[in-house]
């Protein structure tokens, strides 16, 4: 609504604080595009720091388009150490979740880690339980989902 102007003055600020309140009771989708308002820096300062804690808490309970996001970050090092591992782990838990842009970041991933990493990577990913019963969230904030992040 906020971010639109949908029947009120449009204002990001005021949109990031009612996305920051449903992130803040665990919502992933919410949780996913504060991640997306940090990287962004939309209606708050860039952060990828704030960013990548975001995207992790929305990752970590199944939301696909997170985990693919925070591969990304841990690739390129954005508010967080690179790390190919961790990278790939979660790469691999987005495409297993059906995220069919995750299998093109994992080929990129595998094609330049070693064969222990991706042995690693896929262990962590096979090891991954989502923390909420409801995993596969419903996007109800379509206004609110910014475009994949490029692989630097």
């Amino acid at each position: 609504m906020y971010a639109r102007g949908r029947g009120v003055s449009r204002s990001m600020a005021a949109a990031v604080e009612w996305i920051r309140r449903a992130a803040d009771q665990g919502d992933p989708v919410a949780c996913f595009n504060l991640g997306n308002h940090y990287v962004q820096g939309q209606g708050v300062a860039r952060d990828e720091v704030e960013a990548t804690k975001w995207y992790r808490e929305a990752a970590e309970r199944g939301d696909a388009e997170a985990q693919r996001n925070l591969a990304i970050m841990y690739h390129n090092g954005q508010g967080v150490p690179r790390n190919d591992v961790e990278s790939l782990k979660w790469a691999s838990i987005a495409r297993r979740g059906g995220l069919e842009t995750a299998a093109a970041v994992c080929s990129e991933l595998e094609s330049a880690m070693t064969a222990d990493q991706v042995r690693a990577a896929r262990a962590l990913a096979e090891a991954f339980k989502p923390r909420a019963a409801d995993a596969r969230p419903i996007r109800g904030y379509d206004d609110e989902i910014i475009p994949v992040m490029p692989i630097r």
